[in-house]
């Protein structure tokens, strides 16, 4: 249940309060809660946060590329 919430946190745009409910927890604050739990942040943390990294990712690629 939260690793498949997860996996749409790092490959999709959909909201977290979708993402919540079609994983089937009761509310966003319950997701919340787990996934702090689990991953020591919050979901929307997290989904920054790997989207920095891809960023950052694809610039040094790209980067490299152009060299």
């Amino acid at each position: 249940m939260i690793t498949h919430a997860m996996e749409y946190l790092m490959y999709t745009d959909i909201p977290v309060i979708k993402i919540a409910m079609n994983n089937g927890f009761a509310s966003v604050a319950a997701f919340n809660k787990l996934f702090k739990e689990t991953y020591q942040e919050t979901p929307s943390a997290y989904r920054k946060k790997k989207k920095e990294t891809v960023d950052n990712q694809e610039s040094m690629l790209e980067n490299y590329i152009l060299q």
